[in-house]
């Protein structure tokens, strides 16, 4: 054994005494090792992770010890030992020439064999071996991780989890494979941009279902993946890989998979199906930066007002995506903060008692949330007049059955997907139906939709609509160079003879433009 062998080790001849205690012939084939420590109390559980682990532990060493003889070594138990802090291992041998049948090793080979080895840190006297060294687990610093047992093995020690816990470590792929990850139950969540993992243990499910059970992630697209302890699995955030499932409110982005757990087809009658539930909540404004698509559902809401007892009306709010008004837009989409806005606030009915209807847009204002009445706002029209300077109407309002404007693109402080909204009330062919504006100027108060509203009103919504802030590589602008050369030319041009040298000017432009996309 190495010089810096850290344990000690007793091995005696099992007698008659130890035969009636274990209950098992150790006349010619058991021997008893004898450790100078205590192992934990979670060993003597029979069915705990713990003394699976050292048991392995044990035999290998033991193994190791003997490698040089062709033995078979079989670990049978754990045993406090007579002598206080200390452990009795029993252990048999067998002759590993003979594969069909257990031919045990004699006792006085063993011990003769191992004496003869003189290993540092073991000696044999009087049928006991011994095994000289401190105890490691007894350091003042913790050696293993939370939940998990520091166990010295003959030379060494290890860290094995505690009962009901099991190690997760191959699926984090953070930890070394002598310190590992303990998770009761085996449970364990990884939520990081790109991926989420998730795993249970299944010795744990095994004992709760009562036997060998099946599992399906989701919607069974995916397969879950076993170790020789755990079902484990590893996804991306896209909804159609694995039938993740998502869910999303005013702040948050909820991805959520969903472990289907039953006993295999041998059990005709089960009560005890299983689901386990993982789930990864993201801010969105951490999703947006990761450039994660949010798959929100475009929202066009169309409202019914009810303009008499027989007569029930409809108005839409559409985003479109010109001032042409011919194309609209139907998925959330993403928009640069130079962009204009066309949108459309109509009254949508095909009733010819709508033919005398005008329609008023009162107000318009927007939320970084899907709810029209959330308290952070900004506003963008109110009583009829612009607040916002890029608000233009495109059509008069209140003099048709729809009103027509556009504003730029802009931001919010959240940085969140924008939803807008606007107030729009129906007048009757003998009402003044159009709000006039003075120049004064309106300040940017938040709009009280619930005190505006009246009988013939409401409102309107459509979104949602992101904004990319990504800064853009710098390109090459020439216009105030085009520019320039047409002043220069046009300062030259005489009248007469402007039509020739307009033609001139135009090639000279082409030829500067030519030479600067040649730079």
């Amino acid at each position: 054994m190495a010089a810096n062998s850290s344990k000690e080790l007793h091995v005696k001849a099992g007698g008659p005494a130890h035969d009636m205690e274990l209950e098992l012939d150790y006349d010619n084939t058991g021997l008893t090792v004898v450790v100078p420590w205590k192992l934990p109390e979670d060993l003597d559980n029979g069915t705990s992770e713990a003394k699976d682990k050292i048991e392995e532990i044990f035999n290998n060493k033991l193994q190791e010890l003997l490698k040089d003889k062709p033995v078979r070594i079989k670990l049978d138990s754990f045993e406090p030992a007579d002598e206080p802090d200390k452990t009795e291992i029993f252990f048999r041998a067998f002759d590993a020439s003979q594969t069909k049948e257990n031919v045990p090793v004699p006792i006085e080979d063993l011990l003769y064999y191992t004496g003869s080895l003189n290993a540092t840190n073991i000696t044999v006297k009087g049928g006991v071996i011994y095994w000289d060294g401190p105890d490691l687990c007894a350091s003042k610093q913790p050696l293993c991780s939370h939940n998990s047992l520091c166990i010295n093995t003959l030379g060494s020690y290890s860290c094995v989890c505690q009962h009901g816990y099991y190690d997760v470590s191959s699926v984090t792929e953070r930890a070394p494979a002598s310190h590992p990850v303990c998770q009761e139950k085996g449970l364990f969540s990884r939520c990081l941009d790109k991926l989420m993992a998730g795993a249970i243990a299944k010795p744990y499910l095994h004992s709760r279902m009562g036997g060998a059970v099946a599992v399906k992630l989701n919607d069974g697209r995916c397969i879950v993946n076993e170790s020789e302890t755990l079902y484990y699995f590893r996804t991306s955030r896209k909804v159609s890989e694995c039938g993740t499932e998502k869910q999303v409110n005013k702040t948050h982005i909820n991805f959520q998979n969903t472990l289907s757990v039953t006993l295999t087809k041998g059990q005709m009658i089960s009560r005890r199906d299983l689901k386990v539930v993982w789930k990864c909540v993201y801010p969105r404004h951490y999703v947006r930066n990761a450039q994660v698509s949010v798959d929100m559902e475009w929202l066009t809401s169309m409202t019914l007002v009810e303009f008499n007892s027989s007569v029930h009306l409809g108005l839409k709010m559409t985003l479109y995506r010109d001032e042409s008004y011919t194309n609209s837009y139907r998925d959330a989409i993403t928009l640069e903060l130079e962009d204009t806005l066309f949108f459309q606030v109509a009254l949508e009915t095909n009733s010819s008692f709508a033919v005398d209807l005008l329609l008023q847009v009162k107000s318009c204002w927007t939320t970084e949330s899907i709810d029209p009445h959330d308290p952070t706002q900004g506003v963008l029209l109110q009583d009829g007049c612009p607040v916002d300077p890029t608000f233009h109407w495109l059509s008069v309002n209140g003099l048709a059955h729809r009103s027509r404007f556009s504003i730029q693109m802009f931001n919010m402080p959240k940085k969140l997907p924008l939803y807008f909204h606007c107030l729009a009330s129906i007048c009757g062919h003998d009402e003044d139906c159009r709000l006039k504006c003075t120049g004064k100027q309106h300040t940017k108060r938040s709009v009280s939709q619930m005190e505006s509203e009246g009988k013939h009103a409401a409102v309107v919504s459509a979104g949602p609509l992101i904004v990319n802030t990504r800064v853009k590589s710098a390109t090459p602008s020439y216009w105030a160079e085009y520019m320039t050369v047409i002043a220069i030319v046009a300062g030259s041009i005489g009248f007469l003879g402007v039509t020739v040298l307009l033609v001139s000017a135009t090639k000279a432009i082409m030829t500067y433009y030519e030479q600067l996309r040649s730079q």
